[in-house]
């Protein structure tokens, strides 16, 4: 369990108060008013509670392991198509209300790489870290126990989103490509 779970979960028991106090108080004090008075103030109040469940459950992560899905994740993140080349490919997606965030890891070779660092810019361990953490971080992500060679830094990666940022670390001696993405 995260921070941010642990805050949704408050959010959720605070609007579940307001809602069960505000109900009891509009049939209360609405009883000289109609049926359809009091039945439209006690939607009402409900629709915040209502609102706030949909945004949590349309939050969540996504982890493809069919290879169609896995080509068609490395072609959406990366802006390339599946090379035959990359091999061990993992990627996750993870969604919280409008932001996103993904991360890939894979083995492909040295041209393949030089192809895809020509979008970024060099960049430090500093940055790659800062962009490529939190607590969605997949259990496989296990950059510190490769020896990364250079690390790469994108800005407005997505298009779809008005802020977004990708990093890149390479492993040479094991030919290992960390990705991740976040926007919003």
């Amino acid at each position: 369990m995260n921070i941010f779970d642990i805050l949704l979960g408050l959010v959720l028991v605070f609007l579940g108060v307001i809602t069960l106090i505000a109900i009891p108080c509009i049939l209360w004090f609405g009883r000289r008013r109609s049926w359809r008075f009091r039945l439209i103030w006690v939607g009402l109040s409900s629709l915040p509670l209502a609102g706030f469940i949909w945004f949590v459950d349309s939050s969540g992560s996504y982890e493809p392991s069919d290879p169609e899905d896995l080509a068609r994740g490395f072609a959406f993140e990366l802006h390339q198509p599946l090379a035959s080349d990359v091999s061990d490919l993992r990627i996750k997606r993870v969604v919280i209300g409008d932001g996103v965030g993904s991360f890939a890891r894979f083995e492909a070779s040295p041209a393949l790489v030089d192809m895809l660092i020509q979008e970024f810019s060099p960049s430090d361990k500093s940055t790659f870290d800062e962009w490529s953490g939190g607590a969605n971080v997949p259990d496989w992500w296990d950059v510190d126990s490769h020896h990364i060679d250079a690390f790469y830094y994108a800005r407005n990666w997505e298009q779809g989103c008005t802020v977004s940022h990708a990093v890149l670390a390479y492993d040479a001696t094991k030919h290992v490509v960390f990705f991740a993405h976040s926007g919003f």
